[in-house]
């Protein structure tokens, strides 16, 4: 994630071209049987710890481990008595690490002082890869078809940063779809599952679900004089007013139809979800309107602050094809106030809308929320979520 990096390169590029390349980072797989995640202290404190252990405590079950990479070394699955502190270590491990199935490691610094990388390699015991060439991490993922080799979804502003036989070179001529990001990366606005099915966040959806959920609310609230409920009303009708007022909503519908239509267009089996809310942050940093004076797209000058995403998650692929997902937990239902008592007499809550979309792929009991308000402030903050915290270990990695 970290905008302000990416920002740098494409700045750096158009106008000094001082950089014949750029620095290389990565995404993840589609659904798919893994065997652990890893990620890498960089001083979150006890909060990421404790994120740390309750994903391991989901995912342990499942036969999948959960490492991290500390200064004095990769720790698996009890974070208990860790004390996460700086370690000069790139915090999105989704960005710079990806275990490829041929039981390499490939990887890149994103600074001098980014360092540790030959130590995973000699802790999986697989070998360690670097390149020069950059694909923006959390623009694309591997997706395997059904004649069993990968191909590739690739977010289309990575063109304006890249010529296409680069692309097409860096991907080992694999099939590359190309698709509208609605997004500063693709990893932000969809998710793909297992069989060619894929998550597409819907605003539309969203707002029908809000509003169908207000209304509920109101009805009760008059019914039964409950004053807190009619308070939640209130607080869903103004988190609309404020999605609709939006200088970018109109914009988001479009661009999220028109990349349903591009994966449908290719063979994608597309699934509508209420998954994220965000409105636009209309202050520009500095290196956000230098880019932008030289071309930088949309998806690299726009910041989102994100009060909501599920679509940003870590999917396991167990043995009968199942599905467990797991994604950072939003405070929306707190700051609404939706207890668990509320949430079902109005049968509403904004985790309990995202399963009720997923019911004829992802059984709601598979479908975790982790993080209390650490993943919240970290998509808020610093335009990085759940998923882009971990790289993701294939079981066919050996190891």
């Amino acid at each position: 994630m970290a905008k302000n990096i990416f920002l740098e390169f494409f700045v750096i590029r158009k106008i000094g071209n001082l950089m014949e390349t750029q620095k290389i980072s990565f995404t993840g797989y589609d659904a798919r049987p893994l065997k652990g995640i890893l990620a890498r202290d960089s001083g979150f404190g006890k909060p990421f710890c404790n994120l740390l252990q309750e994903t391991a405590e989901i995912l342990n079950k499942e036969g999948v481990d959960v490492f991290l990479q500390t200064s004095n070394g990769i720790i698996k699955n009890d974070f208990s008595k860790i004390e996460s502190k700086p370690t000069g270590f790139w915090s999105w491990a989704q960005d710079r690490i990806m275990f490829l199935q041929d039981n390499t490691i490939f990887a890149s610094p994103v600074s001098v002082i980014d360092r540790g990388y030959e130590k995973i390699a000699e802790f999986f015991k697989t070998t360690l890869s670097t390149s020069k060439k950059n694909i923006d991490g959390g623009n694309y993922f591997f997706i395997k078809e059904k004649h069993g080799k990968d191909s590739v979804i690739l977010g289309k502003d990575e063109f304006q940063l890249s010529k296409y036989p680069e692309v097409k070179k860096f991907f080992n001529n694999k099939t590359i779809t190309s698709i509208t990001q609605p997004d500063f990366h693709i990893d932000l606005a969809i998710r793909p599952l297992n069989n060619k099915n894929i998550l597409v966040n819907d605003p539309q959806m969203l707002i029908k679900e809000l509003k169908a959920a207000s209304e509920r609310a109101k009805i009760l609230a008059t019914k039964e004089a409950d004053t807190k409920i009619s308070n939640v009303a209130d607080k869903i009708d103004n988190l609309i007013k404020q999605i609709e007022a939006s200088n970018t909503h109109l914009d988001s519908i479009k661009n999220y139809k028109l990349l349903r239509q591009e994966l449908k267009h290719n063979k994608f089996n597309v699934i509508k979800v209420p998954a994220c809310i965000g409105t636009p942050d209309t202050n520009l940093s500095f290196l956000e309107s230098l880019a932008k004076q030289n071309g930088a797209p949309n998806s690299l000058t726009q910041s989102i602050n994100y009060k909501m995403n599920y679509i940003n998650a870590i999917v396991h692929e167990r043995p009968d094809k199942s599905l467990v997902y797991i994604a950072g937990k939003s405070r929306l239902d707190n700051e609404i106030g939706i207890t668990p008592q509320i949430a079902e007499k109005i049968d509403f809550s904004f985790e309990k809308m995202f399963k009720s979309s997923l019911k004829n792929y992802i059984a709601p009991e598979d479908i975790h929320f982790v993080g209390k308000d650490f993943v919240s402030d970290l998509i808020e903050k610093y335009d990085g979520g759940f998923h882009c915290l971990f790289a993701e270990i294939p079981q066919n990695n050996r190891h």
